[in-house]
């Protein structure tokens, strides 16, 4: 915010300004330096800014945006499993075939022992697809029923932050503007 920064800047010019000008006695004193300090005074921005507090805001909502797009990312990690759990149970069928071609009598211990490990992952790896199925279409009715949950929460919160800058910057306006017509009235006042 580069506005936000150069208020931020007024308060150092001032402590600037004012050193060089202790060395004018004239200037001591006088209704201008009190305008002028009063003036520093009201556009100094306070720590409760309505910027401050608006970015803050934003920042909770992009917190909840990044949850919500690291929770809708598990439904593709699963996908990405059952596919991988897919080409392992390919190449487990593709091996209890191999198995079915070797010659009957020769290494028939061999053969059985290769066919049962075969079988045994084949289905092992089944099961975990079955399971991650399942789990994928719990997680992807989960994810819809949240985003429609935060879709709406989102707007609500961003048109609150909105509305609560523009209330709240009206006030911080209001003040300042206060303060000058005080501090222009000290200088009026001092001429008179």
């Amino acid at each position: 915010m580069y506005v936000t920064d150069q208020e931020a800047d007024l308060p150092e010019a001032y402590k600037n300004t004012i050193r060089h000008l202790n060395g004018l006695k004239f200037l001591q004193g006088t209704p201008q330096l009190t305008a002028l300090t009063k003036l520093t005074e009201v556009l100094t921005p306070s720590e409760s800014h309505p910027y401050s507090i608006f970015l803050e805001d934003l920042r909770n909502i992009q917190a909840s945006l990044s949850g919500v797009a690291s929770a809708l990312e598990r439904p593709r990690q699963v996908i990405n499993e059952i596919g991988t759990l897919q080409k392992q149970i390919d190449r487990h069928i593709v091996s209890l075939r191999r198995s079915d071609r070797w010659p009957l009598g020769l290494l028939d211990d061999t053969r059985a022992k290769y066919h049962q490990e075969a079988a045994a992952k084949a289905q092992a790896a089944h099961r975990n697809r079955l399971e991650l199925a399942s789990e994928l279409r719990y997680t992807q009715s989960v994810a819809a029923q949240e985003l429609a949950a935060f879709h709406e929460m989102h707007t609500k919160q961003a048109r609150r932050a909105i509305r609560e800058l523009a209330r709240k910057q009206v006030v911080v306006e209001n003040d300042r503007l206060e303060g000058m017509k005080r501090a222009l009235k000290g200088i009026r006042d001092a001429a008179i």
